[in-house]
């Protein structure tokens, strides 16, 4: 009796431990998806305040049918590059911009680039880094929006 009894608590053992490990990755797919999600409403904000600016005249401060001289939404430190602005990581990383705007006279392009660090055994040092590209073209009539993990 007490062999069977040892064997129900090692069984039992194992599988709360399979049960945690299910449950923290779930946990980690839920959180991924979720900054995914924030992130995209924040891009698809940003497309909407440049459509109406886009639709406002220039003199109540819009862009009078265009795109172009659209600003930043924020006080975060943007650089300006040709035809927009661009705004880097906090740590000065400048591989890939962080947010980039740029408005032309017929459509303006969002895009936001997230880095997540992801725990992987496979690659020596434990971790790799995971991209979340979103896209969006805004177009006087539409908004168009691309969510992906692989460069868009």
């Amino acid at each position: 009796m007490g062999q069977q009894q040892l064997l129900l608590i090692v069984l039992g053992v194992i599988i709360v431990g399979i049960a945690v490990v299910v449950g923290i990755n779930l946990f980690n797919a839920n959180s991924r998806e979720s900054w995914k999600s924030q992130k995209a409403t924040q891009v698809m904000n940003y497309a909407q305040m440049y459509l109406t600016y886009y639709k406002k005249t220039k003199a109540m401060g819009g862009g009078g049918r265009s795109f172009a001289g659209l600003k930043p939404p924020g006080d975060e430190n943007w650089e300006t590059v040709a035809a927009g602005y661009s705004l880097h990581r906090p740590n000065g990383a400048a591989d890939l911009p962080v947010w980039l705007i740029l408005g032309f006279s017929d459509y303006a392009y969002v895009r936001y680039i997230s880095t997540d660090i992801y725990y992987d055994n496979n690659q020596g040092n434990g971790n790799y880094y995971q991209h979340i590209y979103i896209v969006a073209y805004v177009y006087p009539t539409e908004i168009v929006m691309q969510v992906s993990d692989t460069e868009i």
